[in-house]
């Protein structure tokens, strides 16, 4: 068949087309769109939950939407269900991606229904963790990066986030070295770019003290290295978050790969997704998405540092009132401490 040579996403937006064609209530919305919405009172009780939207819906590519989000039938929605939870993420991120790609009456309470009853998030959602000392929003994707080492079922894995996008990379390291983590961070590097600077903490791969390697791969490459302290890992903040996220995902996930896709194509608090902010673009995933969704653009970058300039201000007031942080008194000249 013809069919069978499409892209994944194309024949998904096939599939999704052939059962609208079937279900008699797409059938009645259809013909609402071509003929005019009648009254609130003689609309067909089929259609009476997408009243209050009726504006927003349309025939797009021959398939009906509410905006740009597709609208899918009952045959479908256990199925698009799970392709939202992909990667197992929360339910502000999940309702997230729906947002930007699905739509059924009812959808927003269905997510949480579906995370509350998730075995694999209940056992995950025990492990809360402390709020983080938050950094400085970049200038531009992939300037400041932030490094960390984490263990995973006996295999040490190397995390990169940029600090920017969020955007994260992982790779699987044979041996725990200097030399095998530069290779990885190359290799990386000539996928996004060179960044100015890299965060780490300090240990024995990227101390200076300890191993020169790393030092004169930031030489060399012409980026500043700036480690901290295991023990005050909170100033090294947004990595520390990314490999919690990170090893959840990948915990609580059969398929790795697709859990870190599900979490690069998710809004952010700030409605954009990694993907958008690092590349410019959203990413196809398992999640049926219209074409036109795909398509390259700008993110704003004003709306976009507004956004982040709050996120981080609410950042550090979590932060403070979750530790009783205060500020110490001033001490005179002579004083004994």
């Amino acid at each position: 068949m013809i069919t069978s040579s499409l892209p994944a996403s194309s024949r998904r937006l096939d599939e999704l087309r052939v059962a609208q064609l079937k279900d008699e209530t797409c059938q009645k919305l259809t013909d609402y769109i071509l003929k005019g919405w009648p009254s609130k009172k003689e609309v067909d009780t089929l259609c009476a939950p997408y009243w209050q939207n009726r504006y927003e819906i349309s025939v797009q590519d021959g398939l009906l939407m509410r905006g740009c989000r597709i609208i899918v039938r009952k045959s479908h929605q256990a199925e698009v269900l799970n392709q939202i939870h992909e990667g197992h993420l929360g339910i502000t991120k999940c309702r997230a991606r729906a947002r930007c790609s699905v739509y059924w009456p009812g959808i927003s309470k269905v997510i949480e229904e579906k995370i509350k009853s998730c075995t694999a998030c209940i056992q995950e959602s025990s492990n809360r963790h402390q709020p983080l000392i938050p950094t400085s929003f970049p200038e531009r994707p992939w300037e400041v990066l932030g490094l960390d080492l984490f263990k995973y079922k006996n295999s040490w894995y190397l995390l990169i986030s940029d600090y920017y996008s969020r955007y994260p990379e992982i790779a699987r390291l044979d041996r725990l070295i200097s030399a095998e983590i530069i290779n990885h961070c190359k290799s990386i590097f000539s996928r996004h770019r060179i960044p100015d600077v890299v965060r780490s903490d300090n240990g024995s791969q990227f101390d200076p003290v300890k191993t020169v390697k790393f030092k004169d791969f930031a030489k060399s490459y012409g980026f500043t290295h700036i480690s901290s302290s295991p023990k005050f890992s909170q100033s090294n903040g947004l990595i520390e978050a990314a490999v919690k996220t990170v090893k959840a995902r990948v915990k609580k996930s059969r398929d790795p790969y697709l859990a870190l896709m599900a979490y690069r194509a998710t809004p952010l608090e700030n409605g954009f997704s990694p993907s958008e902010l690092l590349m410019g673009r959203r990413i196809n995933t398992t999640l049926p998405v219209a074409k036109t969704q795909l398509q390259p653009y700008s993110v704003n970058k004003k709306v976009l540092e507004a956004k982040e300039e709050r996120r981080i201000e609410g950042q550090k007031t979590n932060y403070d009132k979750h530790h009783g942080v205060r500020n110490l008194d001033e001490l005179d000249r002579g004083q004994n401490v």
